[in-house]
């Protein structure tokens, strides 16, 4: 009975403080997720890089619908959950950046990474979810760039649609995102295990690993669309056996 007693006061405890320092605790989360992720997306850039390469010369094919922008050759690119900048060096020289992301701890990061990229332009850091971009104006960039972000968005259709919104017509979005791997696949129950009981989300920031994209792309209201699955792995890093199973696309407004 005393060790029931003394376990239900330690519980007890551990809520109570962490109700007092919950907003530390979560700063404390986000700069070390931001510092995690920082690190590992030189090991994913690598891994990933002939698929990157192939999905950002999509943008190679559209001009800018500022006059000045189009004038200099150069483009107005956001790029949603821009994280501390990994797809820097695959975007177009010149290019002008909205950059934005949910977790102000990778601003810092962002900045020095920016640094080994001077043709490019940070026109402004956004504070705030793919979801909701209220300080993205409608039809205000030419391209939208989203890798490894949409697993931990709540609402898909919502973020899609938002997307759609604040580009230009005629407008790219181009992604790649891990997902849901083949239906009746061992890695598939993993990942609905992982994801239903909350384990990874949890660990991740809300990442979850059993998500499909082709229904909620399909019926975004894009004018055309073309996506397929790829692998990517590598096996120096054990995180790579849950989201190897990935999306590359491009979607026209």
């Amino acid at each position: 009975m005393g060790f029931l007693t003394n376990l239900g006061g330690a519980a007890l405890l551990l809520y109570v403080l962490g109700r007092i320092f919950k907003k530390q605790i979560f700063q404390f989360k986000e700069r070390n997720f931001a510092l995690f992720i920082n690190r590992f997306m030189g090991l994913y850039n690598a891994t990933a890089k002939v698929h990157k390469e192939r999905l950002f010369s999509e943008l190679s094919s559209i001009k800018s619908h500022d006059p000045k922008l189009q004038k200099e050759g150069k483009l107005r690119i956001l790029e949603v959950g821009c994280g501390s900048g990994a797809n820097l060096e695959h975007m177009p020289k010149g290019s002008h950046l909205v950059m934005l992301d949910p977790n102000e701890s990778f601003k810092p990061l962002l900045e020095k990474n920016l640094a080994a990229h001077p043709s490019l332009k940070m026109e402004r850091f956004v504070l705030g979810k793919v979801e909701q971009m209220l300080d993205v104006a409608n039809d205000s960039v030419d391209a939208v760039v989203c890798t490894l972000v949409l697993c931990s968005v709540d609402n898909v259709a919502r973020a899609l649609a938002e997307v759609r919104r604040v580009l230009v017509p005629g407008g790219k979005f181009i992604f790649l995102e891990h997902v849901a791997a083949e239906r009746g696949s061992v890695l598939r129950a993993l990942q609905c295990f992982l994801s239903v009981s909350r384990l990874w989300p949890s660990i991740f920031c809300g990442c979850v690993l059993n998500k499909e994209l082709d229904e909620h792309v399909a019926n975004a209201g894009f004018s055309s669309w073309n996506t397929k699955r790829v692998d990517i792995f590598n096996r120096k890093m054990f995180l790579f056996h849950f989201i190897r199973s990935q999306q590359v696309g491009v979607a026209n407004k």
